[in-house]
């Protein structure tokens, strides 16, 4: 949080059932667990976000006969008060997700067998009232384990495993300006792609790890790129951001940024980063690529929370 205490929650069966607890590091010792929920059947699979007022949440799955659905609370800065549930009047809710946006909307995403086979839903919270719920996906077959985080533009992003026949595959999705886009598939091995988990580094790099079992084994097998979306998105400026002397590849090439917080970066087909042409700063920028192989490149240029990314074919 802003007072930089690390949080922690977990499940406990301390009392006969299942409850969730919660302590935090202050830097040199933990706090004593304390029982956040006590409710008469199991609450499990808690996950933790701090929202815009530095307030810890704690959401999780609480299940009671053959039901389950998805809670929140949170901490008023004495005292623990519950919110939900999330997940309206779904029944079969599990698996629960979330992360906090640039507007200080927070995210939750789950997982529900409420529409005959599992679909990914997500909510928001808006500081008062939590949204309608938002269907993700639409898919004939099984959609499940989603994993949140927040990119530095402020777009949530998720991803998750999808059932297509006998196998298992990682798709992709994420939601800017309130809109969640078309799904893209992220590992589509043979042999099944499980448990998804994102995460986005300090320099705005997703990075996604799973399991698979495309090589007769069990391995981790892990994928990243540069921003949030390959779709091609338009500039949302009119203002002059860089000045080009000639193409990208081009013998001599110039490039010099007119605004700081400016990044120029290309990428090859498979997403690895091929060359830093210009990192948050204003200057200049010259390349002659005689060593780069024949193909398709991606240019992603960043200005603060403006990404356009170009694909581009490059021949000798």
């Amino acid at each position: 949080d802003n007072n930089n205490n690390l949080w922690a929650a977990w499940e406990s069966r301390r009392n006969i059932n299942l409850d969730i607890y919660a302590a935090y590091f202050n830097g040199s010792v933990w706090t004593s667990p304390e029982q956040i929920t006590t409710y008469s059947t199991d609450e499990t699979t808690p996950v933790m976000a701090i929202d815009s007022l530095n307030r810890p949440w704690i959401f999780f799955c609480r299940r009671f006969e053959n039901n389950s659905e998805i809670w929140g609370s949170y901490y008023t800065g004495s005292q623990w008060l519950t919110s939900g549930p999330i997940s309206g009047s779904q029944q079969r809710a599990y698996h629960p997700t979330c992360a906090v946006d640039e507007d200080g909307l927070i995210w939750v995403v789950w997982q529900s067998l409420d529409t005959g086979n599992p679909d990914i839903f997500a909510s928001y919270f808006n500081g008062s009232t939590w949204s309608s719920l938002i269907q993700i996906t639409t898919s004939s077959e099984s959609d499940l384990f989603p994993s949140l985080i927040t990119h530095g533009s402020g777009a949530v992003c998720c991803v998750y495993q999808s059932k297509i026949g006998n196998d298992w595959n990682i798709y992709y999705t994420y939601c800017d300006d309130s809109t969640w886009s078309s799904p893209e598939i992220v590992a589509d091995l043979i042999g099944a792609d499980i448990n998804p988990q994102i995460t986005c580094s300090d320099s705005n790099e997703l990075w996604i790890c799973w399991q698979s079992y495309s090589t007769g084994n069990w391995e981790i097998m892990v994928s990243h790129r540069y921003g949030y979306g390959i779709i091609e998105q338009e500039n949302r400026t009119t203002e002059p951001v860089l000045s080009v002397s000639s193409t990208i590849f081009s013998e001599g090439l110039n490039i010099v940024t007119i605004k700081p917080h400016q990044e120029i970066k290309i990428y090859d087909i498979k997403g690895s980063l091929v060359k830093t042409l210009s990192s948050n700063q204003q200057g200049c920028a010259a390349w002659y690529p005689d060593h780069l192989p024949d193909g398709a490149y991606f240019i992603c240029i960043r200005d603060k929370h403006i990404i356009s990314t170009k694909k581009v074919v490059f021949l000798h």
